[in-house]
């Protein structure tokens, strides 16, 4: 049974590491085929079928892994939850910065506008139903709108930076969109 295991985590390893090296190669995961991937990962199609319908299981497993690392960010801030947004926006800025090679591989080649939407859709409903975390606006649909709007961008600049746009590190988009945070959407005027 153990073998069984080490063997299915091995493969899903060869699939994904033949994947990246492909997507690398290609400049893109759209022209990538099944039959590539077994063949760099040195399996046969029964075992990547065995782990995935096509290659959009594999991408989709991949994403569904990126919302539930940054599921598990949220829970904690909300566990602890914060007036602002910087230890969230910290957190997040951390979890790409470790998994960066894996995010970039996602967003290399095209737009993944439902991925995306997912994240951010995420990001917002949990800060929205964090009674806590405060906005300049108390009106919940302004409060809503203060949140969508530096959710979005934050991420939309990461984005940026690992799709190549401009010359921002992801360090730099933290550090200007937390001071644009604290100047134009968090209470504390003292801070």
């Amino acid at each position: 049974m153990a073998t069984e295991y080490r063997n299915s985590i091995r493969s899903r390893k060869s699939i994904r590491a033949a994947f990246a090296e492909l997507v690398n190669e290609k400049g893109g995961i759209k022209k990538i085929t099944v039959k590539e991937i077994v063949e760099r990962a040195d399996i046969s199609k029964s075992t990547f079928y065995c782990h995935y319908d096509d290659i959009d299981g594999l991408i989709h497993e991949m994403e569904d892994e990126i919302i539930s690392a940054i599921q598990e960010k949220l829970d904690a801030f909300v566990a602890n939850p914060s007036k602002d947004a910087e230890p969230i926006m910290l957190d997040i800025k951390e979890l790409v910065k470790a998994n960066e090679a894996n995010y970039k591989l996602l967003l290399t080649g095209f737009y993944p506008t439902d991925f995306l939407f997912r994240i951010k859709a995420l990001c917002i409903e949990t800060l929205r139903n964090t009674p806590t975390f405060e906005t300049k606006n108390t009106e919940p649909e302004l409060r809503y709108a203060e949140i969508a709007y530096f959710t979005c961008a934050y991420i939309d600049l990461i984005v940026g930076c690992l799709q190549g746009y401009g010359n921002l590190s992801i360090d730099q988009v933290f550090d200007f969109t937390a001071e644009l945070h604290r100047k134009y959407v968090f209470c504390d005027e003292n801070k």
